[in-house]
């Protein structure tokens, strides 16, 4: 079975948007945050936020302190005021382009407009904003509909996720009954571009999944226009509604999701899927996948990447043969790497969730072989030197404990920092930062070298840059997740964009930094060999821009192969000399 996911899958920019209103405002208050009315169409991301103390309600009554918050939808005048007349402080989430839609109805109200607004009756939004129609609001949900619109002086709005169809079909039938007709298309570019998408996938499956809140009229749309275009197609709130009947003789599946829906559900409905296709493979082809799974999700793939890049970094610095090294360093970031899921079941939850199923399943296996691997790295570098041993008992304690608070909850409050994960940017630069240290020092230590400044500036740099770029892209399509946790990642501080471009110059000067350092012999002539290694992130930086590597399992795969890049062309290099 292939599976193929449309590319605007996902919270849209409202969404998005509300859901950082309501983090934001639960890290700062911390408790008495309420939303008016569920904060967006998505069950689990409202039950999610239930978990960070931020509660539905649906009547402020009775409420005496705390923070309100407003639904992406909006809310109508009355309930407005009600709020502004209340002591709760209040957080507007309401989309921006609803409010532009109300805008708009408000304006032309007011001058005797009959407003006409095309979308489904009851929907939180359309109830929001026909209050602001002064009573000259109609809802049109079918182009049959236009019949009982008053006649005279008409403005037209869309529902912000309506189908654009409908909506042509609405304004041309208000024309042709004559008057005055302001029409104003306010359907989200998003929502349409989701439409359009979900039609070119449906035409090429032979089955499409949908996933989002039944309550979603956006992605009741989705599944609507699949059904309409004659394809097998699954509505579907939780991947275990999905079973292998449901899809026997599909061999193409589309994956499509509201703008509602959260990354992590989607990630776990294709973690479904993919099990399902394995299913009906024979015993080689269920075994090959099944260990390759175990292999990535089970954080080994990433701890023999490390090995890799060691290898690497210390034929570089003509630190050869320094095997002690090589395998603390796997062991050790094997280690820090499984254990950290058990550290905090939150993280893995939102952040890696398409690793539960294995993270779950073998969990007493992992968890052992992460301590054993711990200690594993302890005793080989106690066979290095003290100092090497005293270098990896502190990084190992550090990176189990980085998930783990260690500032008492009152304290917490005032300073904001009760875990190391809490510091600003620590998952990106510290990760690095920690893989940067045990490929510089251990093998100069197993070997006796000096760290004499340019060499070790450019294998820093080298390691830096390869390390950073994978663990920046993975917090670039986790977004979502980092959010829900907490994390203050750099992709969350500064943007898409401005990581985008930050990643990208922190690989050139690396490439620029080797290329001066091998031609002046800081390093020897594998620097030459190695900005191949470098260009190979740059390809999947570029790749993951053109929206090729979104799916999780591929995209770790892919950023992990960049340490066995580095780790081939070393050895050939070695091989050449």
């Amino acid at each position: 079975m292939r599976i193929y996911l449309a590319e605007t899958a996902g919270f849209c920019m409202g969404v998005k948007r509300a859901v950082n209103i309501a983090l934001e405002t639960a890290k700062e208050k911390g408790k008495d945050i309420y939303t008016f009315g569920p904060l967006i169409h998505s069950p689990q991301t409202v039950e999610r936020l239930e978990e960070k103390n931020i509660r539905v309600v649906e009547d402020i009554a009775g409420l005496t302190s705390g923070t309100i918050i407003i639904r992406a939808h909006g809310v109508g005048p009355e309930v407005r005021e009600a709020i502004e007349r209340s002591p709760l402080e209040c957080r507007d989430a309401t989309c921006p382009l609803v409010l532009r839609i109300r805008n708009i109805i408000e304006k032309y109200a007011k001058q005797g407009y009959t407003i006409v607004i095309v979308g489904d009756k009851g929907h939180a939004e359309v109830s929001a904003l026909l209050g602001y129609a002064e009573g000259r609001g109609t809802v049109v949900e079918h182009a049959e509909d236009v019949k009982s619109v008053p006649k005279g002086k008409v403005c037209v709005v869309a529902q912000s996720t309506q189908e654009r169809q409908l909506f042509k079909k609405v304004v041309t039938k208000l024309k042709e009954r004559g008057g005055e007709v302001k029409v104003y298309d306010t359907i989200c570019d998003a929502t349409t571009w989701r439409q359009e998408e979900v039609r070119a996938l449906a035409a090429r499956v032979d089955a499409m999944v949908v996933v989002g809140g039944k309550n979603s009229a956006n992605t009741r749309r989705l599944a609507e226009i699949s059904r309409g275009m004659g394809v097998k197609t699954f509505h579907i709130e939780e991947p275990g509604e999905l079973t292998a009947e449901d899809l026997a003789g599909s061999e193409e599946v589309g994956v499509t999701a509201g703008a509602s829906t959260p990354n992590w559900l989607i990630e776990k409905v294709i973690d479904r899927l993919e099990h399902l296709s394995e299913a009906r493979g024979g015993r080689l082809r269920r075994a090959f996948s099944g260990t390759v799974e175990f292999i990535v999700k089970g954080d080994v793939y990433v701890g023999l990447g490390g090995a890799a890049l060691c290898f690497a970094c210390a034929v570089l610095r003509d630190l050869w043969p320094a095997w002690l090294s090589v395998a603390t360093a796997g062991f050790y970031i094997f280690a820090i790497h499984v254990l950290n899921h058990y550290t905090d079941r939150e993280y893995s939850q939102y952040k890696e969730s398409y690793k539960l199923n294995v993270l779950e399943k073998y969990k007493k296996g992992l968890v052992a072989s992460g301590l054993a691997a711990a200690a594993g790295a302890i005793v080989l570098s106690w066979l290095i030197s003290p100092l090497a041993m005293g270098l990896m008992i502190f990084g190992t304690l550090l990176g189990i404990i980085y998930n783990l608070p260690i500032v008492p909850r009152r304290l917490a409050n005032v300073v904001r920092i009760r875990r190391l994960r809490d510091f600003p940017m620590s998952k990106n630069l510290g990760t690095a930062l920690a893989w940067c240290l045990t490929m510089i020092l251990l093998p100069a230590l197993e070997l006796g070298s000096g760290l004499e400044l340019s060499p070790t500036l450019t294998v820093f740099a080298f390691a830096f840059a390869m390390v950073f770029a994978r663990s920046t892209l993975l917090d670039l399509r986790d977004v979502q997740g980092d959010m829900m946790v907490g994390n203050e990642t750099i992709p969350i501080l500064i943007g898409e964009r401005n990581t985008k471009l930050l990643l990208t110059g922190v690989v050139l000067a690396s490439m620029s930094l080797l290329i001066v350092a091998s031609a002046f012999g800081w390093v020897n002539q594998s620097g030459f060999l190695q900005l191949l290694a470098l260009l190979y992130v740059l390809v999947y930086v570029g790749l993951y821009h053109m929206r090729r590597l979104h799916q999780a399992m591929r995209c770790e795969i892919v950023a992990d192969t960049g340490f066995f890049v580095a780790e081939g062309l070393a050895a050939v290099w070695l091989v050449l000399s």
